[in-house]
């Protein structure tokens, strides 16, 4: 699919945002190439959702996000938290606003706050210090955080902000080989996956008594070749689907995991956008739903797979190639009167690449 990339049309995104199911108007909602006018009317939707997803869309109006950053309708408890939280987590939204939503009783709203990457740097001393974990967990992963606040988070006793520490890229590498060592799974899986983790941390991980740990490393594109390789014969599945999943991987590499007994790792080939045309026909042809599933989210999906998949007779395959980045504009229509909420849930949320 070369030359396209550039997501679901804005007519296509127009009909999607009168749809009658709110999942569907609230994906449209999302998507920065709806219409201002949908965008200003999804505003108002009956549904929680439906608005959130405006309030965090980077493309609606400095007025619309004004007239959100006050709306405490909630969620539930799939999503929890209010609207005015996904305002606080915007980029587009303007320092006054961020100061104001920092300012709140809301946690959510000060945890967007922390983990926006515009968010005002004398704000974020408070938010290291905050008693809502959730605070500093978003402070942690937030690219735009100082070093010494990110020294003083990797320390922290709760765990989840220690693991968006040892993700976040701008961690220096001396925390990174220090938190390599931290007695918690997670926190080592974090290391494993962060792209700046220095070679030899890598490969110490890459030993980890925890397969999922040794995932992360074998589907880190900084890994050396060698570990992946070496990881790809692990007996436990994980390691494997992450060595499928890894972007440097070798054409043979693939073509061996091609043939692999789990169909999670056969999966992470059918995916990978380095997987040779060949091996993707085969895997396309599987009676596992998810291996094709897998199959039409290749960015390099050849276009006689893409039109056999998207009349696949599983929602799910037919959901991603709706959610594939580098899809058809003319595919995407068509998928947007697809019967499945969701198959039309998916091309609403399809930005493009």
């Amino acid at each position: 699919m070369r030359g396209h990339g550039d997501g679901t049309h804005p007519g296509t995104l127009s009909w999607l945002a009168e749809d009658g199911d709110p999942r569907v108007r609230a994906a449209a909602a999302t998507n920065p190439r709806s219409p201002i006018e949908k965008i200003e009317r999804l505003a108002q939707d009956h549904w929680p959702e439906v608005r959130s997803a405006v309030a965090g869309n980077s493309a609606t109006p400095l007025n619309v996000l004004k007239a959100l950053a006050r709306d405490g309708g909630r969620m539930g408890v799939a999503i929890p938290g209010p609207v005015s939280a996904a305002v606080a987590g915007n980029p587009s939204t303007s320092e006054d606003i961020l100061r104001e939503l920092a300012e709140t009783d809301d946690a959510h709203n000060r945890a967007g706050v922390a983990g926006n990457s515009h968010s005002p740097k004398d704000l974020m001393p408070a938010f290291a210090a905050d008693n809502d974990y959730r605070v500093r967990e978003t402070l942690a992963f937030n690219p735009s955080t100082p070093i010494d606040i990110l020294l003083e988070l990797s320390v922290d006793p709760v765990r989840p902000v220690r693991y968006r520490v040892a993700l976040n890229e701008s961690t220096p590498t001396t925390t990174l080989t220090r938190m390599a060592t931290d007695a918690d799974r997670t926190v080592r899986g974090g290391v494993a996956s962060n792209l700046r983790a220095p070679v030899d941390v890598l490969r110490g991980l890459g030993n980890d008594e925890w397969s999922d740990v040794r995932r992360a490393v074998a589907a880190n594109s900084a890994t050396p070749p060698e570990v992946v390789d070496a990881l790809s014969r692990d007996p436990h599945p994980q390691p494997r689907r992450g060595a499928a999943e890894n972007p440097e991987a070798t054409s043979a590499l693939l073509q061996a995991l091609a043939k692999d007994h789990d169909f999670w790792v056969r999966g992470g080939v059918g995916s990978n956008a380095g997987t040779k045309p060949a091996t993707l026909f085969q895997l396309s042809s599987e009676e596992d739903l998810f291996v094709r599933s897998e199959v039409a989210r290749n960015v390099r999906l050849p276009i006689e797979l893409v039109y056999l998949l998207e009349q696949d007779g599983e929602p799910a395959v037919r959901g991603s190639v709706a959610m594939n980045p580098r899809m058809l504009q003319q595919v995407l229509a068509n998928l947007a009167e697809d019967e499945a909420w969701y198959v039309r849930s998916a091309v609403g949320r399809n930005h493009g690449s």
